[in-house]
């Protein structure tokens, strides 16, 4: 049986895009002010935002599969975990992080890349809505602006 040639999809373009950017992105790097930066840094907040860091994206992962409605089966939840990865570091060197729509690559039939690509959208929004939150509250709690607490319920 002769398989049919495969066509160059959309969703192979913006992994090669954001693969581009960051081999670029590393070529403008200045390595050598990045190392005197860590240096001159507290180790401890370096390991502790480093640490921090790996905890959100477990978590943000665990998100991914469980909006996707994964089953947790081990080899399921390892591909889910495995394309939020994917999708978020090439949504770091995309602009406006459209590298994260990866993710509604990975759907088998149109309706499930179209049913994948509103959940990425609803991800999105999720973690701006609590970014904007959090924004908020710190600013109240910590007087950073100077707003009249007769606005704030």
């Amino acid at each position: 049986m002769k398989k049919k040639p495969t066509k160059f999809k959309l969703f192979q373009l913006f992994r090669l895009v954001g693969i581009a950017i960051f081999v670029v992105l590393l070529f403008k790097l200045d390595i050598d002010r990045i190392w005197q930066t860590l240096k001159e840094s507290k180790i401890s907040y370096v390991f502790g935002g480093l640490f921090l860091q790996v905890i959100l994206l477990l978590l943000k992962a665990v998100r991914w599969h469980v909006l996707k409605k994964g089953q947790f089966q081990k080899q399921q939840l390892l591909f889910d975990f495995g394309t939020f990865m994917e999708s978020y570091a090439i949504g770091v060197f995309t602009p406006g992080r459209v590298g994260e729509m990866l993710k509604a690559g990975y759907g088998e039939s149109k309706d499930e890349k179209w049913s994948l690509a509103y959940k990425v959208l609803s991800e999105r929004g999720f973690d701006l809505g609590i970014f904007i939150f959090i924004a908020a509250l710190a600013t109240y709690l910590f007087n950073i602006l100077p707003i009249s607490t007769a606005l704030v319920i």
